[in-house]
């Protein structure tokens, strides 16, 4: 038999070695959730950054086209230009003529945005 010292001590002895052993499984939990939620949420903004890299003149293109009246007579009179960049924000400028409402040519020049948040990248345009 033990002394009730002992048995005192005994019985610290495993209330402290459960109470670590349940702080270190609910540490592997947090580790193992934010593990299991971290690719997904990284996909997404990776997918969305590539995206943003590869703007092409034809992605702005296609939204301008959507604007015009008639959108087989487009035409770009100029090379596209990157006239801003700033990781999150970048305009790409050009010249362009198409018919009016009317069967004539208008000019114009094209600024095609594309704004790019944490997860998800939108392209605005305005003629100028």
């Amino acid at each position: 038999m033990t002394s009730p010292e002992n048995q005192k001590q005994q019985d610290l002895k495993n209330g402290c070695i459960g109470c670590l052993s349940v702080s270190a499984i609910l540490a592997l939990g947090v580790v193992a959730c934010s593990a299991l939620f971290s690719p997904k949420e990284q996909a997404v903004k990776e997918k969305a950054d590539e995206w943003y890299d590869k703007i092409s003149d034809n992605t702005c293109e296609r939204v301008l086209k959507k604007q015009l009246r008639d959108p087989d007579s487009y035409r770009a009179n100029s090379d596209f230009l990157t006239t801003e960049d700033t990781g999150t924000q970048k305009k790409l400028t050009w010249e362009f003529r198409a018919k009016n409402g009317f069967g004539g040519y208008n000019a114009g020049i094209a600024v095609c945005t594309v704004m790019k948040d944490s997860s998800s990248v939108s392209v605005s345009f305005e003629n100028q």
